[in-house]
């Protein structure tokens, strides 16, 4: 697994400028082009899916939703379909005059690349620009084709690749045994009166959260009255605790 994502995110950085620059390139020959883009675009899908797996990503970029329109499957020409032609999007296995706008996460479409049935292919505009891409996994080939576009992808690369966890905190839940776990980024302790809303109130009892949101707020300004805050609510936790 991952120990250090920070180069990670270096190589994330890249395939997002390959991604921006490949496919605004009407110089190239399109096999070529498309190769470039192809690579780029998987490699970018599997770097992506390692770090939400490594738990190197914020909660607010791993909950990341990102809009795609989706073509409904032809479930009975799909019964024919032989293995090689399944590698292929054609319009005789899916609805290609009908989409529907949604949603899906950030872990949804990795998923959808790295274990696509199809070859993945892309839309143009009249300057033969790439517009976004089509891409199905084995799991949904006969639900839906999905369609995401190349910016709306490369702009969630850039926002995985800025990520930075500044604070992490781990508890189990007394209630159900289970550990829970919350991962902040900088951006989350700007506004420190909103840091316990990010944590389970039914777990953590009120002076753990005041600890908690004092010591994430020395951490964002470097205030020393704000960590003898947090000393103060955990001593009042442990005092509790004990009656």
């Amino acid at each position: 697994m991952v120990y250090e994502s920070c180069y990670w995110k270096d190589d994330l950085r890249s395939y997002a400028t390959e991604l921006r620059d490949f496919s605004t390139c009407t110089t190239l020959e399109d096999e070529y082009r498309d190769y470039r883009l192809e690579k780029a675009l998987l490699l970018s899908a599997f770097t992506v899916r390692l770090l939400l797996d490594a738990n190197k990503l914020s909660d607010g970029i791993g909950s990341l939703n990102l809009k795609v329109d989706l073509y409904p499957a032809k479930k009975e020409a799909q019964k024919d379909i032989s293995p090689l032609n399944k590698r292929f999007i054609d319009e005789r296995y899916f609805d290609l005059t009908k989409s529907t706008s949604s949603s899906i996460s950030l872990r949804q479409l990795t998923n959808q690349l790295i274990h696509s049935a199809v070859v993945v292919m892309f839309s143009y505009d009249e300057s033969d620009c790439v517009l976004g891409f089509f891409v199905v996994s084995d799991k949904d080939y006969e639900k839906h084709l999905c369609y995401c576009g190349l910016k709306e992808w490369i702009s969630v690369v850039d926002a995985v690749a800025a990520d930075d966890v500044v604070s992490a905190r781990i508890w189990k839940d007394p209630k159900t045994g289970k550990w829970k776990t919350v991962k902040l980024a900088a951006a989350d302790l700007k506004d420190t009166d909103s840091i316990p809303s990010h944590f389970d109130y039914g777990a953590l009892g009120s002076e753990t959260l005041e600890a908690i949101r004092e010591g994430e707020a020395f951490l964002a300004t470097g205030e020393p009255s704000r960590l003898d805050n947090a000393i103060d609510s955990i001593n009042a936790s442990l005092e509790n605790s004990e009656a």
